[in-house]
């Protein structure tokens, strides 16, 4: 949340809000005491000038917001300022104090695998899965 300077009171749209980015996202915002909008899937067309939106997804065209007073961002993995050594440590130490939690829905062990990954590939994994070595 620091990429957009969210503070609490504001509002955030966050696009893509059930994956593993987007949920932290969400997350993250909430406890800073912003107000978030998490979409799914869809359009948002109706958002209100002078917000701020994310999408872990790509799905924001951020001259299209900009020309509607949004401040627009597509997170990509690799800009990602939490995935620097001092961001996953902030990342750790809110999933150790339980401000943010990680969505695991099964665990597995090794020999289990194949079953998760078709369940991956028909799109019925929802949330993570931990496989145990």
């Amino acid at each position: 949340m620091d990429l957009l300077g969210i503070t609490a009171g504001q509002s955030l749209v966050v696009m893509g809000a059930t994956g593993g980015v987007g949920g932290y996202a969400v997350q993250m915002a909430l406890s800073r005491g912003a107000y978030v909008i998490a979409t799914v899937r869809g359009d948002a067309g109706f958002i209100k000038p002078g917000g701020r939106l994310v999408s872990t997804i790509f799905a924001a065209d951020e001259k299209w917001f900009a020309g509607r007073q949004i401040t627009a961002h597509n997170s990509a993995s690799s800009a990602n300022p939490l995935l620097s050594p001092p961001g996953l440590t902030e990342v750790a130490r809110m999933l150790a104090d339980g401000t943010i939690t990680a969505r695991i829905r099964s665990t597995v062990n090794l020999d289990g695998v194949g079953q998760i990954l078709e369940k991956l590939r028909q799109g019925g994994l929802r949330g993570k899965a931990v496989i145990r070595l």
